[in-house]
């Protein structure tokens, strides 16, 4: 009688169980009320599932992207629905030889299909997106996203020889339904346009889902997202969920300004050719290469099919402005000093990721076509290769800033 009493008194318990889903401890975080119950602080009138004294719980589970960089997927239950948001696959480290990427483990949501109403897909990156021509097709749910993620979505499809899927094209503003779940979107600001933050109404109330993105003091843009993120904290959250990245590092991270800045010395001062290594989504920083090579008059060859891609799509959609006659074929590229040759980031053989150095010190190395394995550039002598992955880009700095640079 007096654990009844107990529960009587206390019907919204929040707990978190430890089930093993994706070879990783994840937590599956439930919080459970009793519907019909105006005495909650968040009840609203007309709930679903509402048959009183009946309970509903509300699940978040992350099938990857928690303690490690890529992979990232989160699963939303309410009831009889799940939402998706993201699919991405994670870059293999030295201790998977032989693997080309990780993707997700998806045991649940098959176990669940008939729940799932639909899936959204925040930004274009390939730790975000780049599992779906893989995952999606066994569920064949509708996809929300916005307008730049839509065209790089469709591009994959293509490759694979798949059916264009059912992509809704969101922009920053609008709301939609997916069951139980109304999700309103707003603009993040990260280093690939059109991201996309989440409002989820739910019936325990709003959660808010943020996924990679940077503040950035002198951007105009970006001091409006603080803005309507407090208006969105005005509001009411429940739970919030947001990206931690390097969160355990002191200071600040590096903007892209100070960026676009360092690429512009190395393109200045580098004698011989440089060579660019990037995630082939990650626009903003493709943008300032190109930048650069126009002014200081380089020519700028692209390698490797991934990077083409992403670099056709976003001219053609405007996300990219690139000046006529910067742009040249590499084959027209052998034997030139004045080339930037921008590269994907899994192209680079000789293990610089995200650091640069002088080829000198390596003249033989070579770089290989990500996609086919091929060699596909060699360099040395007075060649420049310069990686511009998210970690490590504190350190690039740092050795432009040390007059390293011969």
């Amino acid at each position: 009688m007096h654990e009844k009493d107990n529960r009587n008194k206390n019907p919204y318990q929040k707990f978190a169980k430890d089930v093993n889903i994706n070879s990783q401890k994840t937590q599956i975080f439930k919080t459970k009320h009793r519907e019909g119950d105006k005495r909650h602080p968040r009840h609203r009138e007309n709930q679903p599932f509402s048959s009183q004294g009946s309970f509903n719980t509300l699940k978040v589970i992350p099938l990857g992207g928690l303690g490690e960089i890529g992979k990232n997927m989160t699963v939303i239950e309410y009831g009889n629905d799940v939402i998706i948001i993201d699919c991405g696959l994670m870059f293999p480290g030295g201790e998977m030889p032989g693997i080309d990427f990780v993707i997700p483990n998806i045991e649940y949501l098959e176990k669940n299909r008939h729940k799932i109403r639909g899936m959204i897909v925040t930004h274009g990156h390939e730790d975000h997106a780049g599992a779906i021509p893989y995952i999606w097709p066994k569920f064949s749910c509708p996809i929300y996203t916005g307008k730049l993620t839509t065209a790089m979505i469709e591009a994959k499809f293509k490759e694979f020889g798949y059916q264009r899927p059912n992509v809704n094209t969101v922009n920053p503003g609008e709301s939609f339904q997916m069951g139980v779940f109304r999700i309103t979107t707003f603009a993040l600001s990260h280093s690939i346009p059109d991201e996309l933050g989440l409002i989820i109404s739910t019936p325990m109330g709003k959660l808010v889902f943020i996924s990679d993105f940077r503040l950035e003091k002198d951007n105009p843009k970006e001091k409006q997202l603080l803005i309507d993120l407090e208006a969105i904290g005005r509001q009411g959250v429940f739970c919030l969920f947001m990206d931690s990245t390097n969160a355990e590092r002191e200071g600040q991270s590096v903007g892209e300004i100070k960026i676009k800045e360092t690429i512009e010395s190395i393109i200045q001062r580098a004698e011989g050719r440089v060579i660019v290594t990037s995630f082939a989504s990650s626009l903003q920083r493709i943008q300032s290469v190109i930048d650069a090579a126009a002014k200081f008059n380089r020519k700028v060859a692209v390698s490797g099919r991934s990077m083409e891609a992403s670099i056709e799509i976003a001219m053609r959609l405007g996300y990219l402005k690139v000046p006529h006659g910067v742009i040249v074929d590499i084959s027209h590229s052998l034997g030139r000093k004045d080339i930037v040759l921008p590269i994907a980031r899994a192209a680079l053989a000789a293990g610089a990721d995200g650091l640069m150095f002088e080829s000198h010190f390596n003249p033989a190395a070579a770089l290989c076509d990500a996609d086919t394995g091929r060699l596909a550039i060699y360099y040395g002598g007075a060649d420049t290769v310069v990686g511009l992955a998210f970690a490590y880009v504190d350190e690039l700095i740092d050795f432009v800033k040390s007059d390293s640079l011969v």
